[in-house]
């Protein structure tokens, strides 16, 4: 095998210095949208939800706006959350002993506990971002979503007096919306959810 890693690595470097460009360039434009409010109760139930229907894209009423952005989004906690019975219900909900009353396996591929979140002391939740249509990424978040599709999954597991605050940044350049995920995740130091550098 012949390879060339001065040119991988050149190459590596012409893509780092042209994400740096656009980052400079939107440095200053980006901004974060005030909060959405919602509880976990306010999610439809299942034979309500019709993601054909006008109106019910995401299952949660206040977030259907969402269907033609992209970009970065956050879940906050409401102040007067339980952290620690939340943190108690993923870390139950994925566990391999989480089997439904036919003796299955009821987990669902839910986002990353992370070591040590039980001393996190952020309000955080979750930190995120897609590429196309942020509603169906937010659709699987709230629990609408293929069971094996990687996200929080929340009506399967979160208590229905659960209040979150919802965040997001449209982010129009596709070339920086991980970076900009990233910087965001390391910033707020969410309790779930993986961590790229």
């Amino acid at each position: 095998m012949n390879i060339s890693f001065s040119n991988i690595i050149d190459n590596k470097n012409k893509i780092l210095k042209e994400k740096i460009i656009l980052l400079e360039k939107v440095k200053n434009t980006l901004k974060v949208e005030e909060p959405i409010n919602f509880s976990i109760s306010d999610i439809v139930t299942k034979d309500i939800y019709n993601p054909r229907k006008k109106g019910l894209k995401v299952g949660v009423p206040q977030l259907n706006f969402l269907e033609n952005l992209k970009g970065s989004y956050i879940f906050q906690l409401a102040p007067n959350n339980n952290k620690v019975e939340l943190i108690e219900k993923i870390i139950q909900f994925r566990s391999k002993d989480n089997i439904d009353i036919d003796g299955n396996d009821a987990r669902r591929a839910t986002a990353k506990v992370p070591k040590g979140i039980e001393n996190n002391n952020r309000n955080i939740l979750y930190v995120g971002s897609i590429l196309n249509d942020i509603h169906s990424r937010i659709k699987a978040h709230i629990g609408f979503g293929s069971k094996t599709y990687y996200a929080m999954h929340l009506k399967h597991w979160a208590p229905k007096d659960l209040k979150l605050n919802f965040y997001y940044c449209n982010i129009e350049e596709a070339k920086i919306i991980n970076d900009i995920e990233a910087a965001l995740a390391e910033h707020l130091n969410p309790l779930i959810g993986k961590r790229e550098k």
